[in-house]
């Protein structure tokens, strides 16, 4: 089992955060203060409490080869069936009648400089968003507001 750790600012003091993971392997957190572990023994991504006390599975049934799909911001967004499919990285979400979406990618998630992938305006519809996987060792996506 594996277990997340916080620091004190000056490094010397240790204390778990948050136990019970099976190889951990990504970290991330969204505009709200959640942590998203990544776990890639079990296939599962955790959200977690800024404290550490609420876990909860936020997406489950995954082949995490290194990319991970994020939902941020003001949009109200739920992903579904991240995955590799063939040599593409595939997730969906539903869209919102008339409502602006940009989706954006980046190699590190706590980065501020995130890349363009798609703009879409929504029709209330299910979108599905596809990306090449080759040449990549690992990659983020988020969906946020224009």
């Amino acid at each position: 089992m594996g277990n997340l750790y916080k620091y004190s600012p000056d490094g010397t003091h240790r204390a778990t955060f948050a136990s019970g993971f099976n190889q951990p392997s990504g970290l991330a957190f969204d505009n709200n203060g959640y942590l998203y572990e990544v776990d890639y023994g079990s296939g599962r991504v955790f959200k977690i409490s800024l404290d550490g006390t609420q876990r909860a599975i936020f997406a489950s049934g995954l082949y995490l080869g290194g990319f991970i799909a994020i939902a941020k911001g003001p949009v109200p967004v739920i992903l579904s069936s991240p995955q590799i499919s063939g040599r593409s990285f595939v997730f969906s979400f539903q869209t919102v009648t008339n409502q602006s979406y940009t989706v954006q990618q980046n190699t590190n998630p706590v980065s501020t400089n995130w890349t363009y992938y798609t703009n879409l305006t929504g029709d209330g519809a299910l979108y599905q968003v596809s990306a090449p996987v080759s040449g990549f060792t690992q990659r983020y996506f988020r969906v946020v507001e224009p």
